[in-house]
């Protein structure tokens, strides 16, 4: 240790952010994610990107606003999904292309705006739309097996677990799907 005041810390400060890297973005299990997609009936996808976006902003120092992008999500898939494929903690994953996972994406995101509006409103337009959960799923599926390699953490065992908020929100889906169920019967 130096007398001089006002001599440059010693500390390697370059530590934290190396261990802070590996959460850049959101590690969770495929099994959890599934579960958690399906059972909020996809609800979860807004959570999903913003914890994405939230973990992005948090390492990086980026000026990213999570909770609009993630509402906006469809706006915002590509971006999320290059700065997946540019990360790489292992450096061992070979090349991704996030675009061919990102596009299908946005465009059922769109189809299922757009859809509804073009067509009378029928059984079969409400459920095609809840019908769309499925795709968004398993590319989203895709994108956290990427995620999770690329964090050092392929089998996102470091978050598996269901928690109580977890549950809360899979008991709050169910309700959604039987409202949906009964909504989809009561149509003409």
């Amino acid at each position: 240790m130096s007398n001089n005041i006002y001599a440059t810390p010693l500390s390697n400060l370059d530590e934290r952010v190396q261990s802070e890297t590996s959460d850049r973005f959101y590690v969770v299990s495929i099994r959890k994610m599934m579960i958690l997609s399906f059972a909020t009936a996809g609800l979860y996808f807004v959570y999903w990107n913003f914890k994405h976006w939230s973990n992005y902003k948090h390492t990086t120092g980026d000026d990213v606003w999570p909770v609009p992008r993630a509402i906006f999500n469809v706006f915002f898939t590509h971006s999320l999904f290059h700065k997946i494929e540019d990360y790489d903690v292992t450096g061992e994953r070979p090349a991704w292309s996030s675009d061919g996972v990102a596009t299908p994406i946005v465009l059922i995101y769109i189809a299922n705006y757009v859809l509804p509006r073009l067509l009378p409103s029928s059984r079969l337009v409400t459920l095609l739309s809840f019908l769309t959960i499925i795709p968004i799923a398993l590319l989203l599926k895709k994108a956290q097996v990427e995620v999770n390699a690329r964090s050092g953490d392929p089998t996102g065992s470091s978050n598996d677990s269901l928690t109580g908020a977890n549950i809360g929100w899979c008991v709050f889906g169910v309700l959604v799907w039987l409202l949906a169920f009964v909504g989809v019967m009561a149509a003409h």
